[in-house]
């Protein structure tokens, strides 16, 4: 089961990708009561999302659980500008709580999220009282990035229509 723990910043801040500055990557809490400001942007990379991962959710199923508490999008940010976000639930484990990393998503041309915002991830992990980090994907490429950053493969999921 998933519940809210994450504290928010309020309102969504804007900005345009091209002011990008060298200032510190920083994840913010966005929430539920002030999706709305920033709902476009989350909804256009939740589009890409969904089409790349040939999946059977919809941004609108994001946004209820977004809406209703039981995930936490955080804006990627660098400065003023917008680079992409991340969805997160923590859920209870066996040994102790799991931050899960459900989805992440970077403006087009930008790094990916993972190696730019990873002390970012972690901390955000730590100061939710997780003691783990977990996430899902169909992506291969993963199986040789995701230990580098401590993940190691604990299951495989097969799916078959009915």
């Amino acid at each position: 089961m998933s519940r809210t723990i994450f504290q928010t910043s309020g309102e969504c801040e804007w900005a345009s990708v091209a002011a990008i500055t060298r200032a510190p990557p920083r994840l913010t809490p966005v929430a539920p009561s002030d999706l709305h400001g920033c709902w476009d942007f989350v909804r256009r990379g939740l589009d890409i999302l969904v089409t790349q991962q040939a999946d059977t959710w919809l941004p609108e199923d994001v946004y209820a659980m977004l809406r209703g508490g039981q995930m936490t999008v955080f804006l990627a940010a660098r400065g003023e500008a917008l680079e992409g976000f991340v969805l997160a639930m923590r859920q209870a484990g066996w040994a102790g709580d799991v931050l899960y990393w459900w989805a992440a998503w970077a403006e087009p041309g930008l790094p990916d999220i993972c190696p730019t915002y990873w002390a970012e991830l972690k901390r955000i992990a730590l100061s939710a009282g997780c003691s783990r980090m977990a996430f899902a994907s169909n992506r291969r490429g993963w199986e040789k990035v995701a230990p580098r950053y401590g993940f190691r493969k604990r299951r495989t999921i097969y799916e078959c229509e009915l």
